[in-house]
């Protein structure tokens, strides 16, 4: 019996368009959509698409990139030119997979690429990630609009720039990617914008980006042009490159010259400023391990220090015994070896001299005990007066609210 309690995953139904002229393969899929109680439109053409599109349009649109009349790549664009359309998401299948095709297809203004042949169980989750993600920037846009019409609102009292102020004081706390990477993404939505983003953190690729998922081809899309420039446009997405930082706007206004202008700007001053931030979050990890691994030096030595001690301790006791022992053996069988007065003398003068250079290691320990101890110390005491970055938590959340300042 299932527990009442637990939370079931969420079931999502949508409506796809596919528009292929593979029969077979689009049979599978509109069997595979309507199991799971989604429904499924099939055309064969990319001007049926477009023509069904309009009519009705369906929450996502699959598209055979090499139908004959007009393929996917050119169908895409032209679903973009539509405004009813321009939101809706799109999937490119084709049986060329190759990198060139792939962000051909981004660039048409495709949401992700699938090669043919696939398995229909992967189609459908990627179908239904899409969907997901493209649900949730329909909320986060609706919530953008909504403060941007508000007759009090902030930013439309304050404008643009305050978003960008908030921005560059909030980060200026941040020690943590992941946060840094909120504050990104929090700004551009301020601004109105869908974006996806690679920080690249001590050699190692983190993605981020509106609505929490990142498609695969636009990972593929951040590997191509990480150097081919500051800017990489494909139509109304451009990526902006940085050092330690790679950041890809989705939409911009590109049929508002003065605000593609200005969020040019803005995103450069975004960019800039997080690939400095990337740079101390890398600087304050090093310091944080070379003092980490300072302090296990220190502590290292202290034990070492101690154990050295106990070492020296046991065996200079151990040899002044010895010695002892060794001098009262001969004290009491001197009469029986047969030595003259002179070899007597000569043999207790040699065991007493041994005696006093093992008193004299004892001494000569202590004093570089001592010194190791001062050492020691001065170490501990510089440790103690160096203070590293903290690692603490950053004061923010997930769901952290932008407030403009």
């Amino acid at each position: 019996m299932t527990d009442a309690s637990q939370k079931q995953p969420e079931q999502i139904r949508f409506h796809v368009l596919y528009a292929d002229d593979d029969p077979l393969g689009q049979a599978s899929i509109e069997k595979a959509l309507k199991a799971r109680g989604h429904a499924c439109t099939l055309v064969n053409t990319g001007r049926a698409c477009l023509d069904r599109a309009l009519e009705s349009p369906p929450d996502l649109i699959l598209l055979g990139v090499d139908m004959p009349d007009m393929g996917g790549m050119e169908t895409c664009e032209r679903l973009r030119h539509h405004e009813v359309l321009q939101n809706v998401p799109v999937i490119l299948l084709s049986v060329d997979d190759a990198l060139e095709n792939r962000l051909a297809g981004y660039a048409a203004g495709g949401d992700d690429y699938v090669g043919k042949p696939f398995e229909v169980a992967e189609l459908i989750a990627r179908i239904n990630a899409t969907i997901k993600r493209h649900r949730s920037l329909d909320e986060i846009r609706r919530r953008a609009s909504s403060s941007l019409l508000t007759t009090d609102g902030l930013m439309k009292s304050l404008g643009e720039a305050s978003v960008i102020i908030h921005f560059l004081q909030s980060i200026s706390t941040c020690k943590h990617h992941e946060t840094l990477a909120r504050h990104i993404i929090q700004t551009h939505s301020g601004l109105g914008l869908d974006i996806s983003t690679e920080l690249r953190v001590n050699d190692e690729a983190h993605h981020y980006c509106t609505g929490g998922i990142v498609h695969p081809l636009e990972k593929s899309v951040f590997t191509y042009v990480a150097s081919k420039g500051r800017l990489v446009d494909f139509n109304e997405r451009t990526v902006v490159n940085f050092p330690n930082i790679s950041i890809l706007i989705r939409n911009m206004p590109l049929h508002d010259n003065i605000r593609y202008g200005r969020i040019r700007d803005y995103i450069a001053i975004i960019g800039q400023a997080a690939d400095s931030k990337i740079a101390d979050i890398e600087s304050a990890a090093t310091m944080r391990e070379q003092y980490e691994g300072l302090l296990r030096i220190s502590d290292n030595t202290k034990q070492t220090m101690e154990e050295l001690k106990k070492a020296q301790r046991r065996y200079t006791e151990s040899g002044e015994d010895i010695l002892s022992s060794l001098a009262g053996s001969v004290d009491e069988s001197i009469v029986l070896l047969g030595m003259t007065e002179a070899q007597e003398d000569y043999l207790v003068s040699e065991i007493e001299t041994a005696q006093q250079r093992m008193r004299g290691l004892a001494v000569f320990g202590a004093r570089l005990d001592e010194r190791l101890g001062t050492i020691l110390t001065g170490l501990e005491t510089t440790l103690a007066n160096f203070s590293p970055p903290e690692e603490t938590q950053d004061a923010s959340s997930e769901d952290e609210a932008v407030t403009f300042f």
